[in-house]
């Protein structure tokens, strides 16, 4: 992955780390992320201390829709962004578009 598309991809990341709801300050990206791992393992921790596998714990987690962290979860939203930032359409993504 180019450095631009990972900047891209981790400035879309951290903007979407809200902690309005949570009564934190969260004014840098370091905040923000330890602000969102912090949140992820108090809210599933139960979840964590059975499964040794902490990314599929997050990622169960993401599918939850948690409220700290507003990313784009619509499939046509997620194709709309990735072609916003210049990333080109798989053919299985162009199939299901018709």
């Amino acid at each position: 992955m180019k450095k631009e598309m990972r900047e891209k991809i981790e400035q879309y990341i951290i903007s979407h780390i809200d902690s309005e709801y949570y009564d934190v300050v969260t004014n840098t990206a370091a905040k923000k992320l330890a602000f969102l791992e912090k949140t992820f393992i108090q809210e599933k921790q139960w979840h964590l201390d059975r499964n040794a596998n902490k990314q599929a714990v997050f990622k169960d987690w993401l599918q939850g829709l948690p409220a700290c962290f507003t990313i784009e979860f619509m499939n046509y939203k997620i194709l709309e962004l990735a072609k916003s930032w210049g990333l080109p359409a798989r053919k299985s993504d162009r199939k299901t578009r018709r």
